[in-house]
């Protein structure tokens, strides 16, 4: 009789417990599923978007990417035509902390597709997913039923011995269509990711070359990373994220608060002298070197209030003069490699900028400081 209480209250013990995590996984399901399917506020289309403060701090990672490395992707990247042009031209930023971001942009893709396609096709995904959730819950669930037969048969007397094994069997064929089905479940959601990365990279390089094309080659827009991350901020470039084409991207972006970035204004004043370089007679190096010198030492900078979120202006040290004072020797390398090279003339300020991460890196830099421009030959 004990024996028998004890197994009644067992087996009622582990149906509490079944049902417990059974209620748990549907709610955890159905809090999954809100997640997945929740909308930012939305267009007067009724077209879900992105809030302003995602779409300026993802707009601000891509300014600081583009901004450091624009001696390597700029000249190639605003003069892109094709889509293996602007694969060519970013291609530098695939080992980037930050790649993810432009993860659409370097993914190799010949879609064409419209923006109601991509988002039809998301649905079509997150109803998969939801399918893989459903899978796993009933493959959990014959999971757990095979444990209590395999509990029961070694509690069940001689007599019901049979019977309870029938049962495992049964739920083990159970198990085994369970297994089958979550696994197919897995893997059509699986196809239907690729399927829709690859239409998400097609519809982001299109638009992106519009606007390459349409704003930078052709129109009146300055060729600037600020320019190009305004664009590329609201394109797709991972699940669950809402996006938008790289016009309403661009104005939308324009209008919100980024400060100048510090790489790009050196960039932007090695361009400067590179132009009045055109008219001196003087040596490169020599005019680089002069024209520095006489850089403001101070200057206005913009800064938001982190209180009012207000635009204010402070007067600050001229970072971009120290910077370049402060590693001159090693700029005026970048100069006479850049110089010394067969580059074309208008792309020389990406040549140099870009050659002083090299000189940085290049072990026979400070070998070559060290000896100085008479030794340079025997080393």
């Amino acid at each position: 009789m004990l024996k028998t209480a004890i197994s009644s209250v067992w087996s009622s013990l582990l149906d509490l417990l079944a049902a417990a995590r059974e209620k748990f996984l549907q709610l955890k399901r159905k809090f999954l599923d809100w997640l997945m399917n929740r909308q930012a506020k939305s267009t007067s289309a009724g077209r879900p978007t992105v809030d302003d403060f995602w779409l300026s701090t993802h707009r601000n990672a891509l300014v600081d990417m583009l901004s450091c490395w624009w001696g390597e992707v700029g000249w190639e990247l605003t003069r892109a035509t094709t889509r293996e042009e602007l694969g060519a031209a970013i291609e530098p930023l695939r080992e980037h902390p930050n790649r993810h971001r432009i993860s659409r942009l370097l993914l190799v893709s010949s879609d064409s597709v419209t923006a109601e396609q991509i988002r039809e096709e998301r649905q079509v995904n997150a109803e998969s997913i939801a399918a893989i959730y459903e899978a796993s819950a009933t493959e959990r669930k014959c999971e757990e039923l095979v444990r209590q037969a395999e509990i029961a048969v070694g509690q069940a007397s001689q007599d019901k011995k049979e019977a309870v094994q029938a049962h495992l069997s049964k739920r083990k064929i159970d198990l085994q269509t369970a297994n089958t089905a979550h696994a197919n479940a897995s893997a059509e959601q699986q196809a239907h990711e690729k399927k829709l990365e690859r239409m998400e990279a097609g519809y982001a390089q299109d638009e992106l070359l519009m606007f390459i094309d349409k704003r930078f080659v052709n129109g009146r827009y300055a060729r600037n990373p600020r320019n190009v991350a305004d664009a590329m901020a609201g394109l797709p470039y991972t699940q669950g994220v809402h996006f938008m084409g790289t016009w309403q991207s661009y104005e939308r972006c324009s209008k919100l608060f980024c400060p100048p970035h510090h790489q790009y204004q050196v960039f932007e004043t090695i361009q400067s002298i590179w132009k009045k370089f055109q008219k001196s007679k003087l040596p490169p190096v020599e005019f680089f070197h002069q024209e520095i010198l006489n850089l403001p030492k101070t200057v206005v900078v913009s800064a938001l209030d982190p209180v009012t979120k207000k635009e204010v202006r402070n007067k600050s040290e001229n970072l971009v003069r120290y910077t370049f004072l402060e590693n001159w020797p090693l700029w005026s390398l970048a100069i006479e490699k850049g110089v010394g090279s067969e580059a074309e003339r208008e792309s020389m300020p990406f040549v140099i900028f870009s050659n002083f991460k090299k000189v940085q890196s290049d072990p026979k830099t400070y070998v070559h400081l060290v000896l100085g421009p008479s030794d340079k030959k025997s080393d």
